[in-house]
C-alpha cells in the first residue's frame, strides 16, 4: 500500500562556481516539502531563510523546473517548462528581501490547483544570496579595481504537490544488460532500467540476484534506495564482488517500489572459462 508522506525533507545545495571560494552565509530550511492538493484546493506552506553569517544580505527567491536524467543527474530548466511543472499554480511572497546578520525571513507560497488539473506537480524555490565578488573595470572576477555584485549561494527548495485523486504507484524494469570484463579477474557490472509508470513520487529500492542453472542463489547485491519522478526513467547499475566459475547464470533485478507488487527484469549471461 502506498504512504503518502505529508512533509519530506532532504538537502540540495547548490553552489555557484565561481574562481573565489565563497561560503555561504544564509540558511533555508526546510529544503523540501510534499504537499496533498487535489483538484479544485488550496494548500499553504513556508520556508525559512536566515542569515547565519556576519554582514547584511540581499536576497531573492525564484521559481525553476527540475528533473533528473536516466544517469542520476540533476537538471534545472526554466520554470514553466515541464508538462508537470507546479509554477502556473504557485504564488509566493516576497520574492526579495534584505536580511541582517542574524536575522531570518519566512517565505510564504500558496498552491491552487485548479479543477480540471490532475495529477501530480513540482518546481523548485531557488533562494540566491546576492554577495559581493571582487571585480576590475571589465567586471572580471578575482583582479582588483572595482567591486560588483553576483549570485554566489544558492540553496533549492523543492515542492511536490500529490493528487490524492490519481495516486497510482507503478512500474517496471524494461531492460537488464549484463556487462563482462575483459580480463578474468575484473567484475561483472548488471545494469538496468527502472521506468515509474505511475502517477506519483517513489522511492524504490530492491537487489540483484545471481542465479545458476538450477535456480540457486550463488550471489546478490543490494539496490539502494533512489528517487524517481513520475513518468521518469532510471539507469541503475551494480558491481558483483563475488567471482562465479565457469557456467551459464541468469541476473535477476527484483525492485520494491512500495506498491501492491514487486517488478522483475533478468538477463541470461555465461562466464567462460
Amino acid at each position: 500500500m502506498l504512504k503518502l508522506r505529508v512533509v519530506f525533507i532532504f538537502l540540495l545545495g547548490l553552489f555557484a562556481l565561481l574562481q573565489n571560494p565563497v561560503v555561504a552565509s544564509i540558511n533555508a530550511s526546510p529544503l523540501g516539502l510534499d504537499l496533498i492538493v487535489a483538484p479544485g484546493e488550496r494548500e499553504v506552506g513556508s520556508f525559512l531563510v536566515k542569515n547565519t553569517g556576519d554582514d547584511a544580505q540581499e536576497i531573492t527567491v525564484a521559481l525553476n523546473d527540475y528533473m533528473r536524467t536516466p544517469t542520476g543527474e540533476n537538471q534545472f530548466l526554466p520554470a514553466g517548462t515541464l508538462p508537470q511543472s507546479l509554477e502556473p499554480f504557485v504564488s509566493f511572497s516576497p520574492a526579495t528581501f534584505g536580511l541582517e546578520a542574524g536575522e531570518t525571513q519566512e517565505v510564504q507560497f500558496e498552491i491552487a490547483i485548479p479543477d480540471n488539473v490532475t495529477g501530480a506537480h513540482w518546481v523548485m524555490f531557488l533562494v540566491r544570496e546576492n554577495a559581493p565578488v571582487a571585480t576590475n573595470e571589465l567586471g572580471i572576477e578575482g583582479q582588483s579595481g572595482g567591486f560588483g555584485f553576483n549570485a554566489s549561494v544558492s540553496f533549492g527548495i523543492r515542492v511536490r504537490q500529490l493528487d490524492p485523486t490519481t495516486v497510482l504507484a507503478d512500474g517496471r524494469i524494461s531492460q537488464v544488460a549484463v556487462l563482462l570484463p575483459d580480463e578474468a579477474d575484473g567484475l561483472i557490472n548488471i545494469e538496468f532500467m527502472f521506468e515509474n509508470t505511475g502517477t506519483t513520487f517513489l522511492q524504490p529500492e530492491g537487489v540483484v540476484e545471481i542465479r545458476d542453472t538450477a535456480g540457486q542463489t550463488v550471489a546478490s547485491v543490494p539496490v539502494e534506495v533512489f528517487r524517481i519522478l513520475p513518468g521518469a526513467r532510471r539507469i541503475l547499475s551494480v558491481e558483483l564482488q563475488d567471482t562465479l566459475p565457469p557456467g551459464k547464470y541468469v541476473a535477476l533485478a527484483v525492485i520494491d517500489f512500495d506498491g501492491d507488487f514487486l517488478v522483475a527484469g533478468q538477463s541470461v549471461f555465461t562466464v567462460e572459462n
